[in-house]
């Protein structure tokens, strides 16, 4: 099989580029259980806090209740603001 690789310019090949499956293992098992485990391991989140970075693994169901809990206050504080929507 020949592979493609899509690029910017005057012309493009009409087929679709080739994109490996993913493995069943890979699949079987969601991301976010995978990161959130990841993210867990002592070692990995004393390697991301020296880069810098805040840790906090949590759920994309926990980031969502986040989200639903600012919307109203950001919507104030950009009323407050006097912020024209766009």
């Amino acid at each position: 099989m020949r592979h493609h690789t899509a690029a910017l310019g005057r012309t493009r090949s009409p087929r679709p580029p080739h994109i490996p499956k993913s493995p069943a293992k890979c699949r079987a098992r969601p991301p976010e259980k995978t990161c959130l485990e990841i993210l867990g391991r002592p070692e990995m989140r004393d390697k991301l806090v020296q880069s810098g970075f805040e840790v906090q693994a949590k759920s994309g169901a926990d980031h969502m209740a986040r989200v639903v809990k600012e919307i109203p206050m950001f919507r104030d504080i950009i009323a407050q603001a006097g912020i024209q929507r766009l």
